[in-house]
């Protein structure tokens, strides 16, 4: 294995542009002090660092942008749908029965009622979900319009379809750039890669012997050339920031695609199924006719608190239970839930926090980490910078290495003839297994750089025997 050597970290093939590789790191460069084979390696991890960072760049700067701007989704929300979300509280609510009673009687393109929210405070509005079209859950691709209600009055504030509220638009540009699956597999990609890069980054950061209180190491030489002041910028900002991005692309992999399919799969192998959680129970017909909607809401609200936000999924089906997911200003490391009998109103289970199974609770406390939401606005406010670091480090990248680059020249770093020692293959296929999506795209790179590198010796060899 150590006699093994790989195109994608140093190929044998001479370079197509000779530029100093060592160009994005530091000045100090491993000096005649250390062995040759470690400075190869050292410039090898920044060739790897260099074209992961090239290729993922626009992804990684889409993602940490629209990521961004949803750790305020609620507070954003609630101020540019302040009409909608928001009334001036009366002495009586309508029961929830005659709130849809009034909404049927304004919307004529009311069809189904799907679902509900209902927050636990007297400020704010009732939100209807049905289905926009007819068809209900049996049609595919089925959108929802939700019908904003005043409790007081039974008025109708307006309508709009779910999937084209705004933030609703944002989270499915962060998650798949609207692209389907095809784009979480992108998103997947460089996320998974985001995480290499910063770990290759402190690699290349890490301080030599006797550097560690010189310039461009915990501070940014401002006053020295654009290209050295930017480099700083980009490697500080890094490695200050580096347990902060690991934490947020981590736990957005509990939600991907590949990750977070595989994830699940292992829940449901540890008879921890997450599918469990989000099911509707089982609730036998105990009549023939179903509880009002008013005893329902009542026995959900009296198991939160106030401010929580409490989401309906109503039973679809005669034999299932309504469900109601209750969370506080909606953080999913504070999620309940509560199984409510559709003929009765009765609850007949709940399910705190603290009872959700060890990997249900994981995931939740990682949504909620990916989300900023798990320390409040201290959170929000930590995850809003480290998102815009990401951006930066994404520009500054780019930014370097155009700057740098030879005029005419692509300045890709020159590829050198090394070995690759054994445990470098061990962390390789360590992280490959541990992010599928790097090792799927290493496989890629690696059977495409060695099918150039033989058409390159096969015309080398075809040009010396003319």
């Amino acid at each position: 294995m150590s006699s093994s050597t790989s195109p994608l970290i140093d190929a044998s093939a001479e370079p197509e542009d000779n530029v100093d590789s060592t160009a994005a790191t530091n000045d100090s460069t491993p000096g005649p002090q250390n062995a040759p084979r470690q400075a190869s390696l050292y410039r090898a991890i920044w060739r790897w660092h260099f074209y992961a960072g090239l290729i993922v760049a626009p992804f990684f700067f889409f993602a940490s942008a629209t990521g961004a701007l949803y750790v305020f989704s609620i507070e954003l929300s609630n101020l540019f749908y302040a009409d909608k979300y928001f009334v001036t509280p009366t002495e009586q609510m309508l029961s929830y029965d005659e709130q849809l009673a009034k909404l049927k009687e304004q919307a004529a393109d009311f069809t189904e009622l799907d679902g509900m929210r209902v927050w636990n405070d007297r400020t704010r509005t009732t939100h209807f979900i049905a289905h926009a079209f007819p068809g209900g859950h049996t049609a595919k691709g089925q959108m929802h319009r939700i019908y904003y209600v005043n409790p007081y009055t039974g008025s109708l504030l307006g309508s709009q379809l779910m999937e084209h509220e705004f933030f609703h638009i944002v989270l499915d540009l962060h998650r798949s750039v609207c692209a389907g699956t095809f784009g979480r597999l992108l998103v997947e990609l460089a996320t998974s890669w985001g995480i290499v890069l910063v770990i290759t980054g402190v690699y290349l950061w890490w301080p030599r012997k006797g550097e560690w209180r010189s310039g461009g190491i915990f501070w940014p030489r401002l006053s020295a050339a654009f290209y050295v002041a930017l480099r700083d910028l980009h490697s500080i900002a890094g490695i200050f920031f580096a347990p902060l991005a690991v934490i947020v692309l981590f736990t957005g992999l509990f939600v991907s695609l590949i990750w977070g399919t595989g994830f699940n799969w292992v829940s449901m192998k540890m008879e921890q199924s997450l599918m469990e959680f989000f099911t509707h129970a089982n609730s036998p017909p105990a009549s023939d006719t179903v509880a009002r909607l008013q005893p329902v809401v009542t026995a959900a609200l009296q198991h939160s608190q106030p401010g929580d936000d409490l989401y309906f999924q109503l039973a679809e089906k005669p034999e299932h239970a309504h469900k109601i997911y209750v969370m506080y200003k909606g953080d999913t490391n504070t999620v309940r839930g509560l199984d409510i009998d559709q003929y009765t109103g009765n609850v007949m289970s709940t399910t705190t926090t603290e009872q959700l199974e060890p990997m249900v609770r994981l995931l939740a406390i990682a949504v909620s980490l990916h989300q900023g939401k798990t320390f409040g606005l201290t959170s929000k406010v930590i995850a809003f910078v480290t998102c815009l670091v990401l951006m930066g480090l994404s520009v500054t990248g780019i930014w370097m290495w155009w700057v740098r680059r030879p005029k005419g020249q692509t300045g890709f770093p020159s590829r050198l003839p090394t070995r690759i020692p054994g445990w470098l293959w061990c962390v390789i296929a360590g992280i490959s297994v541990a992010f599928p999506a790097v090792g799927a795209s290493l496989v890629v790179i690696i059977s495409v750089e060695v099918i150039l590198s033989s058409i390159r010796r096969t015309r080398s060899t075809g040009i010396r025997k003319a």
